[in-house]
């Protein structure tokens, strides 16, 4: 049966910025346009920060943020083999992001590779170092 889902995430403090960019990300894969809107039962629209549908998720996935500031990813799974995964993913971009970030502000030249599945981010940081004499 139809419904949406709302799961709110452990991601405190969400930045705006990094939620869409989490979601242009993952919407990359799978080939879908990013909007500010996801449907639902009976094409009811949602409102969200970002969010996208394609085939393998006909209703939609999309992120919000609670008045609290907790990252929300809300969505219907309706038909869809891999929305529990897409799900995940999401939110392990938007940690990726924010860990590479925070690396790069302390002077690392940070990498990421992504497995083909989705299932796995490796962050590769490595730092400039000078030979004191």
């Amino acid at each position: 049966m139809s419904h949406l889902g709302i799961y709110t995430t452990s991601i405190k403090k969400t930045n705006p910025e990094i939620a869409k960019r989490a979601v242009m990300l993952i919407a990359h894969k799978y080939n879908a346009i990013v909007k500010d809107s996801i449907r639902g039962y009976m094409n009811r629209q949602y409102k969200c920060l970002a969010g996208f549908n394609c085939p393998d998720i006909p209703f939609g996935i999309g992120v919000k943020i609670t008045d609290e500031g907790r990252l929300q990813i809300i969505g219907d799974s309706y038909k869809s083999t891999v929305f529990d995964e897409v799900k995940q993913a999401i939110e392990d971009r938007y940690k990726a992001i924010v860990f590479a970030q925070a690396l790069q502000r302390l002077g690392y030249s940070v990498k990421t590779i992504e497995n083909k599945k989705m299932q796995e981010i490796v962050i590769e940081a490595v730092s400039a170092w000078r030979r004191l004499e």
